[in-house]
């Protein structure tokens, strides 16, 4: 019996991420002169680059979700455990006293939101690839100008 619930519970645990419905993907990120967001769902895809200083440029793009992107995100989100994420640890914290952009990665699964901040474009490990992924994105949206 005991082993009979052991199993569940193993079970249970390793297909967590598997019955999330994730619904969006957003990064931002930025400092008192640029900000830049990406919000990515399974039908569109949002930039918004906006920096303030001199020049001054804003650059706002809204395109279909390609199904090849989408799928890839979901792919590096089943091994991710979304609820947690705001547990991870980041490697600095130089945005606490202005000495680095505050970056954030945002799942939205089942209506909730799950959150990490970090410094400029280091996450804790476990999210390097995802953030790649969307940078990835971001940038083959914005090239298309």
């Amino acid at each position: 019996m005991k082993m009979y619930i052991l199993t569940l519970l193993i079970a249970s645990l390793t297909t967590c991420n598997a019955q999330r419905t994730i619904e969006t993907i957003k990064f931002t990120t930025g400092s008192r002169g640029w900000n830049n967001s990406v919000i990515i769902n399974k039908d569109s895809v949002f930039v918004n680059n906006v920096r303030r200083m001199q020049p001054a440029s804003t650059t706002i793009k809204n395109v279909k979700t390609s199904k090849k992107n989408w799928e890839s995100l979901l792919v590096l989100l089943k091994k991710i455990d979304v609820e947690k994420i705001a547990e991870l640890s980041h490697k600095s914290k130089g945005s606490e006293v202005d000495a680095a952009a505050i970056s954030r990665i945002t799942i939205v699964a089942d209506k909730k939101e799950y959150s990490h901040s970090f410094d400029n474009y280091s996450p804790n490990e476990s999210l390097e690839k995802l953030l790649t992924e969307i940078k990835r994105i971001n940038d083959e949206i914005l090239k298309d100008k």
